[in-house]
């Protein structure tokens, strides 16, 4: 099941019946803890913690928490899949991926380990459901929620370029890093609630890791969070929440705060520019539209027509 995956070091593996477990040395017992569905009723004094969806949190020996989160599917194929998963491959990669971009100094959450549990009748074969342990990263908030003005009390318009730094150094260390993050979005970057800030990478089960990005790996992978400013601003306009606006100008600042004073990120603005006209963007560009329309909200955010 696991053939062709080289874990962590200090990971181990064990299985019992229909369950897989793949923990770091010391959190072996918090991972085969927790009922699989209702953790709730195995850990004691154990809350939820809001933001990205509503998860378990449980405390950690030597401070700290954690955060239980069962891995679903995103966008319209979540409503239809939900959290079953063909194999076991993508939370495992979370996890391979996560550990060895800490290692290499990017900003993530750190996983403690994993748990899998084949699907059952009336499903057969490669179905799974996954569950991720991850430190709790405190204080934080994603992006997509500070944007909403009814989520956060955060002042963003005192703190804009701050914040707007934060980001643009965290997603350069990234790529720095060689780590290509195929569903960078706004949801997937969270920032601190308070000064100092700083931005941290989030969801890298579908990154890969490389020994350097080119340039035009970069622009490709900012232009992934580009669109999900546009989705969110295109499919938000369709709701009575109040959003706060992304300016072209906080785009220039932060591809300046990400290229860090170099000469050369007026080269990247123009290819940047270059590949925001491609026909493929006006396309996503109509379909938020389309979804905005419609009522469909893709992010899951609480909405009201107008």
């Amino acid at each position: 099941m696991l053939n062709g995956f080289a874990l962590p070091r200090h990971f181990g593996v064990e299985k019992e019946g229909e369950k897989i477990f793949i923990f770091k040395e010391g959190y072996g017992d918090i991972v085969r803890g927790a009922e699989f569905r209702n953790p709730q009723s195995a850990i004691p004094n154990l809350r939820t913690v809001r933001g990205r969806g509503e998860y378990p949190r449980i405390p950690l020996e030597g401070g700290g928490t954690a955060i239980i989160r069962r891995v679903r599917h995103g966008g319209l194929w979540g409503k239809v899949a939900g959290d079953l998963l063909w194999g076991v491959g993508r939370p495992v990669r979370e996890l391979i991926n996560a550990n060895k971009a800490l290692e290499r100094g990017v900003p993530t959450a750190e996983i403690l380990g994993i748990r899998l549990e084949a699907a059952g009748p009336p499903l057969s074969g490669p179905f799974y459901r996954a569950e991720v342990f991850s430190r709790e990263l405190p204080e934080t908030i994603d992006l997509l929620e500070l944007l909403e003005s009814s989520e956060s009390t955060l002042d963003v318009q005192q703190h804009r370029g701050e914040i707007i730094r934060a980001v643009a150094l965290s997603v350069r260390a990234m790529h720095e890093a060689g780590l290509y993050h195929n569903d960078l979005h706004l949801k997937n970057i969270l920032i601190t609630r308070e000064a100092p800030f700083k931005a941290y990478i989030i969801d890298l089960d579908k990154s890969s890791l490389h020994e350097s990005l080119s340039l035009n790996q970069k622009i490709k992978n900012l232009l992934r969070l580009d669109r999900s400013v546009e989705k969110f601003m295109t499919v938000g306009a369709y709701r009575n929440t109040p959003l706060r606006p992304i300016t072209q100008r906080d785009r220039l600042r932060f591809l300046r705060d990400y290229m860090g004073g170099s000469r050369t990120w007026k080269e990247m603005a123009r290819g940047w520019q270059g590949h925001s006209r491609h026909p493929g963007h006006a396309f996503h560009r109509w379909w938020w539209w389309v979804l905005g329309v419609m009522g469909i909200d893709p992010y899951g955010l609480r909405r009201n027509l107008l």
